[in-house]
């Protein structure tokens, strides 16, 4: 009998929150399908400061993993694609607004957020969790050299909860975006940054020469869903569907390779079903 991994056994946990969340109440209105179907367009929020996920390009457009699944699903819907601008501030209330009809940000699944949105199943999984960037021979290694220090972070990310877990003595300092917490770290405003390993990685790429280096990875399992508002099962299974289907079919592991240059973690797999 083949024995399930422990990040197989972590991610099927998960995904039981995901599928436990309330059952839909479209009954009372109409689903979000349906008005996705009518309107001929879906709007997604997606990310343009979160390297693979979503970016600019040197035209202008954006680019990246969160845009090509936002085409898929825009294709298997057979509506047109509108993409908007969200990032970890304006992503909960777009969704809860109506603002967008869905998030795909590197936005994890935590109990915490489930109590205002709903996530699709897991799409991506990261094993590295996160990393802090400091100053070059910086003494922080991890959480427990934080006591004291200031941390730059942004504002409703999961790095908040994690530092005031982790390291209850260090000082918070929550802006707005990627950006401004790097400005905070050359200007002296704070003794390390907390992000993605990934976002870690291109903020260095982006700024070799600095003297800066990034510190271990603090291991963490993350697994990474779609937003969706709450109570909408119909349109949450849609794109599950539309999720299932990309797996089976590859077209998943295709446009994962493009961004990731590399295959998905062995562990990992989108849930099938039968039809």
């Amino acid at each position: 009998m083949k024995t399930l991994g422990r990040f197989q056994i972590v991610a099927l946990a998960l995904l039981g929150l995901v599928l436990l969340a309330p059952l839909s109440l479209e009954a009372a209105g109409t689903s979000l399908l349906e008005t996705v179907q009518q309107r001929g367009r879906v709007i997604v929020g997606v990310p343009t400061d979160a390297v693979p996920f979503g970016s600019i390009d040197k035209t202008g457009n954006r680019v990246g993993f969160s845009m090509d699944l936002a085409k898929e699903i825009a294709d298997a819907l057979k509506v047109k694609l509108e993409l908007r601008d969200t990032n970890p501030t304006t992503r909960i209330p777009l969704i809860q607004s109506g603002g967008v009809d869905v998030v795909i940000e590197p936005s994890l699944i935590t109990k915490k957020r489930m109590e205002v949105v709903d996530f699709t199943v897991p799409y991506y999984m990261d094993l590295k969790g996160n990393r802090m960037i400091v100053e070059k021979g910086s003494a922080i290694k991890g959480y427990g050299d934080l006591g004291g220090k200031t941390v730059a972070v942004i504002q409703g990310s999961i790095a908040i909860d994690r530092i005031k877990r982790n390291a209850p003595n260090a000082k918070l300092l929550i802006l707005q975006d990627y950006p401004a917490t790097l400005l905070a770290l050359k200007r002296g405003q704070a003794d390390a940054l907390f992000a993605m390993d990934y976002i870690v990685a291109e903020m260095l790429e982006k700024n070799r020469g600095e003297n800066f280096e990034a510190t271990p990875p603090l291991m963490e399992i993350q697994l990474i869903g779609m937003m969706v508002r709450q109570n909408d099962s119909k349109w949450r299974n849609a794109i599950d569907f539309v999720l299932h289907d990309l797996w089976q079919s590859k077209k998943y592991h295709e446009i994962y390779r493009k961004h990731f240059q590399r295959d998905p973690h062995p562990n990992f797999s989108i849930p099938q079903w039968e039809f």
